[in-house]
């Protein structure tokens, strides 16, 4: 099987879209009060014992992966772990400005509880 080599714009681009729905879905999560598992889920959980925003903990929770990323498996990838982690950290502290479910729309309510 022959491996696939990505660009660097194609590795920056993809771990920021990827950092953009995983961040998004982290606040949904949070306006709900929902849990997931690993660092996320570590880093939820500890919102609540310490007054200290997701993006922060979620950073310095990873923080001994970059460690074990850059001995075990490669520099390229402790990089591109840098930069998914770090997105997710920033994008999550900034979705709240952009994105409000406080209210939905009764007819968009109906039309996706269908599904």
């Amino acid at each position: 099987m022959q491996k696939t080599k990505h660009s660097v714009i194609e590795d920056v681009f993809a771990l920021i879209s990827a950092g953009l729905f995983v961040a998004f879905g982290v606040y949904l999560f949070q306006s709900q009060d929902l849990m997931v598992g690993g660092a996320a889920g570590l880093a939820l959980l500890g919102t609540y014992a310490f007054d200290m925003d997701f993006g922060l903990l979620f950073f310095l929770i990873n923080l001994p992966f970059y460690t074990l990323a850059w001995t075990q498996i490669s520099k390229r990838f402790t990089i591109n772990t840098f930069i998914s982690v770090t997105t997710v950290s920033v994008l999550t502290e900034q979705i709240p400005a952009f994105v409000d479910i406080s209210h939905v729309n009764p007819f968009s309510q109906r039309y996706l509880a269908e599904f």
